[in-house]
């Protein structure tokens, strides 16, 4: 599957579809830490290589971090997007 990227600057491509981590909350119910690392492989392998992470998205920021750990290969493919909140 080839994803369609957006260039949005000098050094920066994003997919046009992101992998929104929203749902690793927890108001889904309990994550399988390993089972979403894998998926995430699965994802990744297809080209959804840009995430779309929160510090309120619970566990998503551990989760990315363990998927850096196990896949190495894909670290200069992968895009981590992070939101704040600013008050």
């Amino acid at each position: 599957m080839i994803m369609e990227k957006i260039i949005l600057g000098k050094d920066l491509e994003i997919c046009r579809i992101l992998n929104g981590m929203w749902q690793v909350a927890g108001g889904h119910g309990q994550i399988d830490s390993e089972l979403a690392v894998q998926d995430m492989k699965k994802y990744h392998e297809l080209g959804f290589t840009t995430w779309d992470l929160a510090d309120i998205y619970g566990p998503a920021e551990s989760l990315i971090g363990d998927f850096n750990k196990k896949n190495r290969k894909f670290f200069r493919r992968l895009q981590n997007l992070f939101q704040i909140q600013v008050q």
